[in-house]
């Protein structure tokens, strides 16, 4: 690959400048945090975002970066706030289960999670 060669749509999923493009430690995933307060992540390799832009937060997210092992996504914005986004398949599930005090409906799981069989996020795992 040529350096600066352009390698896809990153810039489209965010309504505002893009404030920094960091990748996870395994460089599998990177995550563009924007001025729109938004943070979009995307696998490294085809450029093809994962899920919907992730929204929230008091402010515009300023810097990021990954936690070593990778499973978390640290942001800190302009309003001084340190932000921890999960990142690993199972604290996704367990943040989607706290917040919803639910388990996702298939309909919702096919909203946010296109293409992927529906599997409810909140049941037990036999392998865990």
């Amino acid at each position: 690959m040529r350096t600066g060669a352009r390698r896809g749509p990153i810039v489209q999923a965010h309504s505002d400048t893009i404030a920094e493009i960091v990748f996870s430690p395994t460089g599998g995933v990177a995550a563009s945090i924007g001025l729109d307060k938004s943070v979009q992540f995307w696998d490294a390799t085809t450029t093809r975002a994962l899920g919907h832009p992730i929204s929230g937060g008091t402010g515009r997210h300023l810097a990021a970066a990954f936690t070593a092992d990778g499973s978390v996504l640290r942001t800190f914005g302009d309003s001084r706030d340190l932000r921890d986004i999960p990142v690993a398949p199972e604290m996704v599930a367990a943040a989607v289960c706290s917040r919803a005090g639910r388990t996702l409906t298939e309909t919702e799981w096919h909203r946010y999670f296109p293409g992927l069989p529906y599997a409810d996020p909140c049941e037990p795992r036999q392998d865990s």
